[in-house]
């Protein structure tokens, strides 16, 4: 799990009766001028024959999430499924990939409920849209 998905992962796991064991699968990306490569940090566990779900706070074009998907499938899991708290409208997901679904949102800058920009606003209870970057900056501009 991503840690921007901490609040999604607590709703599941109050929900399901068995034992969850999260592992964080930290990412970052690094972007200089139209490319970008991402960085993972190594799980702690070993996964080879566990479950796993992949917990996503929002899910924007798919790139970070189909290179995390072959990654950790090359561990040999014995499941591996997604779920996801919102996917953007204009993203198809491809059904066999994405187990569990939530909302799908239109492309606004949003933040909350785990959902961040430069670290700020992730602490939000619901989720907002950014009406100006800069201004979300300022403490201002989030609706």
């Amino acid at each position: 799990m991503k840690t921007g998905a901490g609040k999604d992962l607590a709703s599941i796991r109050s929900q399901s009766p068995n034992y969850v064991n999260s592992l964080y699968q930290r990412t970052s990306e690094l972007r200089i001028g139209v490319a970008r490569s991402f960085f993972f940090e190594d799980l702690d566990e070993e996964i080879e024959g566990r479950h796993v779900l992949i917990v996503e706070d929002i899910i924007d074009s798919g790139l970070t999430l189909n290179y995390l998907r072959r990654n950790l499938l090359a561990r040999n899991p014995a499941s591996l499924e997604v779920c996801a708290l919102l996917v953007r409208e204009n993203h198809r997901v491809d059904a066999a990939i994405l187990r569990y679904e939530g909302f799908r949102v239109p492309s606004d800058f949003l933040v909350g409920y785990g959902l961040d920009v430069n670290e700020r606003f992730r602490n939000l209870p619901d989720i907002r849209v950014v009406t100006a970057a800069s201004d979300a900056a300022n403490d201002g501009g989030v609706a």
